[in-house]
């Protein structure tokens, strides 16, 4: 017959004569079940549950502990074992029923551990007797296991070290001689995953290194995670224990991982697997040690294809979402301004080019992107970091990190005093983010003391590179630069010759002895003789009594990094080990009126030639 609609515990059934019928749902039986395996016996009977469940459930004239009302609303043939017509008496249909075997509690899918004890449960209900009958895999291999039956109905199977070979489909099944009613669960049985086979390592370009292994066995999980653990010479481990791991990556569902910013020492890896329920062993050890030449290739390579990344730009709805303010800065392109986002009501610095000629010069596009992208790829402390960038119809808009302190020499002057150990800490502060840049053969090219910015925090003052519109990756067949040179500028940049990142570190030094001495290493009176002065590198550190306040070695690394040929010059690397760096020294301060003088001297030379305008904060 055809089910023709179900509704309220009723179903309108039609014989292929076209005579209709209404049958209780609960009284309908299935008389053959499709299906090849038992499985997909099991698999039509849920869905015929689900269906019905979900038509007769909306129904009020449903009972809740009438688990046999199970039919779907679907127009596909099934087969009845019988088929009341609307004549029929229905009392006596009741009447046999509600004496057959109703399921009061139905079966739960389950998911244990191996070794734990498996208990599955159900309750039926009849006024009559009723015979139970348990199915499963459990009990189709004989493992030893126990059913009770209780006499409020509730039926119970037990069984004590289950393993996975126990895992599949339960039925149980309630039978008397007025009919029976059934309930089905999956039960899964989890073991530990086994230990990840063959773990190897290869380098990778621009990468690092790759670790890869082979699957293991899931433990009869459906899905299997993977932790990478490591340790390395000189790791402070955990209670001094040596055997103690690091987490370098977890949650990994992959048979591999790309481990990047090692340094050039003894490395072990490991692997661990997980399932929903265990932890497996770890692998076996993998002992590596990269060498320096490979780190450093990796991060170049790294670096260089994220810095040829296009710039991705906001565009006018930047406006909607930052509200910009004063001028806060002024350079021969641009305006600085404070600008702060009104949804963490962050601030921030708007570096605003404009995209039209100025003082006759229009701005090339590609130099604006290459400032961008530098920002983008460099992710140091000491080095101002970018926020996004913006492209309007008038403007170019860089939007960097609020830095909230002034450059170093009006930091210095504020201060009223100064001391060697102070110098050489914000020293050490710019030494480092050039050593960052210049391991990718970045450099600055325009260092100066507007440059040098000192951010100040809870923690203390921190010394931060700005400005690097002027930074090139340094080659070897890189063109001379075609721009004015500062007194800061090095005698190669000068002499229009090709720039190298030694040229930051000859920058350094000048700025140095000014925040030493108060002035110039050379006459500054006179601009042509100044140039003179730095082309030749005549630089007068010996004898100059303004030194004499400062140690020895102070006067050494002025010595060492203010030499005229650059590849004589120490990097900047160098310049961090250097005796001045490393050594103790007295924390003598100084007031700091010899420097008044300069620094009033330089801004009113910025204003003058439109070079910078700081606008006190």
């Amino acid at each position: 017959v055809k089910i023709v609609r179900v509704k309220r515990g009723t179903a309108i059934v039609e014989k292929g004569n076209g005579e209709r019928g209404e049958v209780p749902t609960y009284f309908l039986e299935l008389d053959t079940v499709p299906g090849k395996t038992f499985a997909e016996q099991i698999e039509y009977r849920r869905e015929w549950y689900r269906r019905i469940d979900e038509e007769t459930i909306s129904g009020p004239a449903l009972q809740r502990d009438n688990a046999s009302t199970l039919l779907s609303n679907v127009g596909s043939l099934i087969d009845l074992a019988s088929f009341i017509p609307i004549e029929a008496s229905r009392s006596q249909l009741q009447i046999d029923c509600d004496r057959r075997p109703l399921c009061v509690e139905s079966l739960n899918d389950m998911i244990v551990k191996t070794r734990s004890t498996l208990m599955l449960s159900c309750v039926f209900h009849s006024n009559d007797p009723y015979t139970v009958t348990w199915r499963g895999p459990a009990i189709s291999r004989k493992a030893d296991f126990q059913v009770k039956s209780c006499d409020d109905g509730e039926s119970t199977f037990m069984l004590h070290e289950c393993t996975p070979a126990d895992s599949g489909q339960y039925w149980v099944e309630a039978e008397n001689k007025y009919g029976k009613s059934d309930t089905v669960a999956w039960v899964t049985v989890i073991d530990a995953p086994e230990v990840p086979p063959s773990i190897t390592c290869r380098a990778v370009r621009g990468s690092g290194l790759k670790l890869h292994w082979r699957q293991p066995r899931k433990g009869n999980a459906r899905y299997v995670w993977y932790i990478v653990e490591y340790k390395c010479e000189g790791m402070l481990c955990r209670k001094s224990r040596m055997s103690d791991y690091e987490v370098a990556a977890d949650g990994l569902m992959s048979c591999s991982v790309l481990i990047s910013d090692l340094k050039p020492m003894q490395y072990s890896f490991r692997v661990r697997a997980f399932n929903e329920l265990f932890r497996g062993e770890a692998s076996r050890t993998l002992n590596v040690k990269p060498s320096i030449e490979l780190i450093r290739s990796a991060a170049r390579t790294a670096f260089l294809d994220e810095y040829n990344t296009k710039v991705k730009y906001l565009d006018e709805k930047f406006f909607e979402y930052y509200a910009v303010g004063e001028v806060v800065g002024r350079g021969r392109f641009s305006l600085v301004k404070g600008a702060v986002c009104s949804a963490s009501q962050r601030r921030f610095a708007a570096k605003f080019l404009t995209r039209h000629p100025m003082y006759g010069i229009d701005l090339d596009e590609a130099c604006i992107e290459k400032e961008i992208r530098t920002l983008y790829t460099l992710r140091h402390s000491n080095i101002v970091s970018l926020r996004t960038a913006v492209k309007t119809a008038h403007d170019f808009i860089i939007v960097m990190k609020w830095i909230n302190g002034p450059p170093i020499l009006k930091y210095i002057t504020r201060l009223g005093y100064v001391s060697e150990q102070l110098i050489r800490r914000l020293f050490r502060d710019a030494l480092a983010a050039l050593d960052y840049m210049h391991a990718f053969n970045i450099a600055h090219l325009d260092l100066k003391p507007e440059d040098l910015l000192v951010h100040l925090s809870k923690h203390g003052a921190r010394l931060v590179l700005v400005d690097l519109g002027s930074s090139h990756i340094c080659i070897p067949s890189m063109r001379p630069l075609s721009y004015m040179p500062t007194e800061f500028a090095s005698p190669e940049q000068h002499l229009h010759k090709s720039p190298t990142t030694k040229s930051d570190i000859w920058s350094v030094g000048i700025i140095l002895y000014v925040l030493a001495c108060g002035q110039l290493p050379f006459n500054d009176n006179n601009e042509e003789l100044m140039k003179l002065n730095i082309i030749s590198g005549s630089v007068l550190i010996d004898g100059v009594a303004s030194l004499e306040r400062f140690s020895a070695s102070l006067k050494s690394f002025l010595k060492s990094v203010l030499v005229w040929n650059a590849t004589d010059r120490p990097t900047a690397a160098d310049c961090l080990r250097t005796e001045w760096m490393r050594n103790e020294l007295a924390e003598e301060y100084l007031l700091v009126d010899y420097l008044e003088d300069y620094v009033e001297k330089r801004e009113l030379q910025l204003r003058a030639c439109c070079l910078h305008e700081d606008v006190d904060r």
